[in-house]
């Protein structure tokens, strides 16, 4: 019995010094096969990127779990795949022409991608790079409907003077009655052609001085689709002291935006006063940079409920001014 023991150990040594066979790795080519772009897909008018279309095709020599992503000058354009599981065969790689965002290079040229297809195949990663090359022959700018207003006003919400004062003009132009008894910052509306809003207004008072400042409602992008050509800002202490409204030959005080004001030197001590601003601008509805993902401007409605309680208290600053300036005279 114990000879039978020791054979069997023997044997058990034996094979343990035999070499074990590894797994063989796996080339680029052992996975696959030939490429081709035959039928590959082109986007037309309307150009709707949204449809994926063929981007090439291949021999997939065994099945794998697949991931496909496309690279721009060394960056992420897309993800094509990811993780897909796939039997051999032949794969058609489809893509929207478009990375993440919906942007699409200019056509200027041949634009290079930089496709690059990682499988997973018997616990082995194989990785196989492939180039491709797309001229494309419209702008980025033709996906999105957008409308370029040039050289168009620009004005605070509030009361139009065609309403309340029709002799001075028949044009949009808004002003706003403000009171500035109160330290704080009052926030308005800037509008733009009397049909957007296009950014804010503040009014920031701090005892004799006053500051008002305009800047755009830019929502993450930059200012590439609105171009500020002009800026016109004054006060007036009343509605019958405005004798014009156009900047061109305008004799009254005009101030800057950003810079201090005083109420007591400048405004002649008064506190409820019409704020007036006339700018100009060329602009675009899609604020949007490069016209990726499109961010319209907000319309504006001067017949919103909440516009109408604005234009509401504003008339009651001017009445409680004219109140004050009869009180005064007797």
């Amino acid at each position: 019995m114990k000879k039978l023991v020791a054979l069997l150990l023997a044997v058990v040594l034996m094979n343990a010094c035999l070499p074990v066979a590894l797994a063989e790795d796996v080339a680029p080519s052992d996975v696959f096969g030939e490429f081709d772009e035959v039928d590959r897909g082109h986007w037309d008018a309307p150009y709707d990127h949204s449809v994926w279309k063929k981007m090439f095709g291949f021999q997939l020599k065994q099945d794998a779990k697949m991931t496909v992503d496309v690279y721009l000058d060394g960056d992420l354009f897309n993800t094509l795949m990811d993780g897909k599981s796939l039997n051999a065969g032949y794969v058609t790689v489809d893509w929207p022409a478009v990375n993440q965002t919906g942007w699409h290079p200019e056509p200027n040229g041949l634009t290079t991608f930089d496709v690059v297809l990682t499988a997973e195949v018997n616990d082995q990663t194989v990785v196989q790079h492939y180039s491709y090359g797309i001229a494309y022959a419209h702008s980025i700018k033709d996906h999105i409907q957008a409308t370029w207003y040039p050289h168009n006003t620009v004005c605070v919400a509030g009361i139009e003077f065609r309403d309340v004062k029709p002799e001075l003009t028949n044009k949009w132009y808004n002003f706003a009655a403000i009171d500035l008894s109160q330290d704080g910052t009052q926030t308005f509306d800037l509008v733009a052609s009397n049909m957007y809003v296009v950014g804010t207004v503040t009014v920031n008072v701090a005892g004799d001085e006053v500051t008002v400042d305009w800047k755009l409602r830019k929502q993450g992008t930059t200012d590439a689709n609105f171009v500020s050509e002009s800026e016109f800002l004054t006060f007036f202490n009343s509605l019958d002291a405005v004798n014009g409204v156009e900047p061109e030959g305008f004799t009254g005080p005009v101030y800057q935006f950003g810079q201090p004001i005083s109420i007591a030197n400048d405004l002649g001590g008064d506190t409820n006063v019409l704020l007036y601003i006339r700018n100009t601008a060329t602009y675009c509805t899609n604020l949007s940079y490069k016209y990726q993902r499109p961010i319209y401007h907000e319309p504006y409605d001067a017949n919103q409920a909440f516009r109408k309680l604005q234009r509401e208290a504003m008339f009651a600053i001017m009445d409680a001014d004219t109140v004050l300036s009869v009180g005064a005279a007797q």
